[in-house]
């Protein structure tokens, strides 16, 4: 989906798109990414073939690309999203084959080659909010008139999310004015602090169902789309919705921070973030079959711009103490009449970190057989010169203890926390990749 009309299918020439496709143009044919970083094109090219596609695993199933089963670095390399599109890592660790990620911007295939070709950008005067608010009203309506098209074979309607914090509840505001009329919230955030935005959504206008942080836990292997997308996988609190993104846009808040905070530190372009936060969909969302539609990033490479609208004197009237503050959020929310109070209070986050004590790291059919592939693996990681994470999330406390000359009182103190180093799964988690993307080989053979 992208901001222009459908039937001219000039996705190829939007600086706004959502989704992935190809379009064959004079000659070159461009494969079109998403205008987001918690989305991209994967590409592997060899003396007999290109393969591009949106899923990594379709590309690992369909070539002799082999990861690297003892690499635990797959999560920081994916991570490296965070330091911008000029910036990430592009390569991918493998055994066999080459695999390289595209983020942001398009391939183009000329017939020799494929080459990476930057999206068309164009500059947009946000001098004022008004100017901001005008442009992002009429961007998020042309989207969503675009996958609403019923010259489209299977039109996607728009599904919002809300919350209690501000990304989300802005893009809610975003849609309704655009005719959105359901949206999904989760009941409770991480640590179990309440985080339902069903108030905000039945105020807006929109049905809101409210769903169970945790009930992905009750699904047969529901980590390995997840883990297989960014090697973190901490939407996987998203297969709670189910069969409610199918044939969906999922209109979400992710980059929020980064666009509409007071206090930004990355000005540029570039689109750098404090964290990789939704990628992990980029894989489930291909499974389920919607289309993710991060709508901050529409203009975040004028987040100069943007920012300056955030500490201008005219939006005084919705500047709040603290360092959680987003005026251009709090502007819009409010003027569509829910209570400053409703929203914005304190920053809560409904993601799910695995190697947390206090979460459940694996299912248990996840667990039983991510140690199978473990146990298998002893040997290879011997030849790789690296420590099996069975051995290395016991050595690693007790280097720490070692590490440090401390007197014997604090080593005391200190005792407990190294004891639950070992009884976290941290050490374990750092070889999920590839584990994931093997188990999830079998759904595209």
């Amino acid at each position: 989906v992208w901001t222009g009309e459908f039937e001219a299918g000039d996705f190829d020439q939007a600086d706004t798109v959502f989704g992935s496709g190809g379009r064959l143009r004079d000659g070159n044919l461009t494969f079109v990414s998403a205008t987001s970083t918690v989305d991209r094109l994967q590409f592997t090219q060899d003396k007999d073939a290109v393969l591009v596609s949106n899923s990594l695993v379709c590309l690992v199933a369909n070539s002799k690309i082999q990861l690297d089963r003892c690499y635990p670095d797959y999560y920081q390399d994916f991570r490296s999203v965070v330091k911008g599109i000029d910036l990430v890592k592009l390569d991918v660790r493998t055994t066999s084959g080459n695999l390289k990620l595209c983020y942001f911007h398009n391939l183009v295939w000329t017939g020799k080659e494929i080459e990476q070709q930057e999206k068309p950008f164009t500059e947009h005067d946000f001098s004022t909010f008004e100017l901001y608010s005008e442009f992002m009203f009429s961007s998020v309506k042309a989207l969503l008139d675009n996958g609403r098209s019923q010259s489209r074979k299977h039109p996607f309607e728009p599904l919002g999310t809300v919350s209690t914090g501000y990304d989300s509840p802005t893009v809610a505001v975003l849609a309704a004015a655009s005719g959105c009329k359901e949206a999904i919230t989760f009941e409770a955030a991480r640590g179990g602090d309440n985080d339902s935005g069903e108030h905000i959504a039945d105020r807006l206008g929109m049905n809101c169902t409210v769903i169970s942080r945790d009930d992905w836990q009750q699904q047969d292997f529901p980590e390995v789309s997840f883990l297989a997308g960014d090697a973190y996988g901490e939407e996987m609190h998203y297969a709670c919705a189910g069969e409610m993104l199918s044939g969906r846009m999922l209109l979400t808040g992710f980059t929020g921070g980064q666009v509409w905070n007071k206090q930004i530190k990355n000005l540029g372009p570039n689109i750098a973030r404090s964290d990789n936060s939704g990628l992990a969909l980029t894989e489930y969302r291909l499974w389920q079959g919607f289309i993710h539609c991060p709508v901050p990033y529409i203009g975040a490479r004028q987040v100069s711009a943007i920012n300056k609208i955030s500490k201008s004197s005219a939006m005084e009237p919705w500047d709040v103490p603290g360092n959680y503050n987003r005026p251009i959020c709090r502007r819009m929310v409010e003027e569509e009449g829910v209570p400053r109070e409703w929203f914005g209070q304190s920053k809560r986050a409904t993601s799910v970190v695995l190697w947390n004590p206090d979460e459940v790291f694996l299912t248990e059919k996840s667990r039983a057989d991510y140690n199978d592939s473990l146990n298998g693996l002893f040997w290879d990681f011997i030849k790789a010169r690296r420590l099996h994470p069975a051995v290395r999330r016991y050595i690693r406390p007790v280097a720490s203890a070692l590490a440090w000359p401390l007197p014997r009182k604090v080593v005391k103190k200190r005792l407990p926390y190294l004891r639950k180093l070992t009884e976290t799964d941290v050490d374990l988690f750092h070889n999920l990749f590839p584990w994931a993307v093997n188990r999830a080989v079998s759904k595209y053979k």
